[in-house]
């Protein structure tokens, strides 16, 4: 972890500085929860939202625009979010002709640390973001109507925890969950990292509170962003869904919001 900018102090660089990007390995990150794409039939991409790019035009007035870039789950590392925050920082003082510009400069630069080809789009700070399904189902709000009595305290204190997810005896349906309310930790810093965590599943019906629950119990847990998707993944599809879906909207930190999807093929 020692070549990781995330906890020290670190001064933005104020020319172009590719080098600054830092890559950390998806292997070690997997191996720690026994996961690999190919044997949860897996496919994904980490989406990441970087609202505070900006750099100089060719008489030097400042410009400003969003940065979305898309990842693909099966590239052999990914970035560490501060140093990707330093080198998107490091375009300020830089004239640049244009966004195509910018967009094949920052594609390239990644391209060379993620030994994977990411898709970099360039557009407007107040473009829209994620949109969730209208179909979902707040868990929050289905907490008094449930059967199913447990120890909040204690699934809290557990870390995260499988064996609370239970299913009905029930047909096969499709549903997707909301929970608004996620909440983990960095790994790193031990800073608290909050999402909304958007589940489409289909297979024998899950019970709502205990898939709460599930993701309750990664509250006090230090974990990156793409491995609690991967996990959560993992844990689902041991339940033998037909298809499942995973989405995570992180909350921003420092003008970057890391979003991971993970779905069954």
């Amino acid at each position: 972890m020692s070549p990781l900018q995330l906890g020290k102090p670190t001064k933005v660089p104020q020319t172009y500085s590719p080098q600054v990007l830092v890559p950390i390995s998806r292997q070690q990150q997997r191996e720690e929860i026994v996961f690999d794409l190919d044997s949860y039939s897996c496919i994904g991409v980490d989406e990441w939202e970087c609202f505070e790019l900006t750099w100089l035009n060719e008489i030097g007035i400042p410009q400003v625009a969003k940065a979305l870039i898309s990842v693909p789950a099966d590239s052999p590392q990914i970035i560490e979010s501060k140093s990707m925050k330093l080198y998107l920082g490091s375009f300020a003082f830089s004239k640049i002709v244009d966004r195509e510009e910018i967009r094949r400069t920052i594609q390239s630069d990644l391209k060379g640390v993620l030994n994977a080809t990411p898709n970099v789009l360039i557009t407007d700070r107040n473009s829209g973001t994620h949109a969730q399904s209208e179909a979902a189902i707040n868990l929050l709000e289905v907490i008094d109507s449930s059967p199913t009595k447990l120890d909040w305290e204690q699934v809290i204190a557990s870390g995260p925890d499988p064996s609370l997810l239970q299913l009905e005896n029930g047909e096969i349906t499709k549903t997707t969950f909301l929970c608004e309310s996620f909440y983990c930790l960095c790994p790193v810093t031990g800073q608290p990292d909050q999402a909304s965590i958007q589940v489409t599943y289909e297979g024998t019906a899950l019970i709502p509170e205990t898939l709460l629950a599930y993701f309750v119990s990664y509250r006090s847990t230090g974990i990156f962003h793409e491995t609690v998707v991967e996990r959560i993944f993992m844990d689902l599809w041991s339940l033998r869904p037909r298809s499942l879906e995973i989405r995570a909207y992180f909350h921003q930190r420092g003008g970057i919001a890391i979003n991971p999807v993970r779905r069954s093929k």
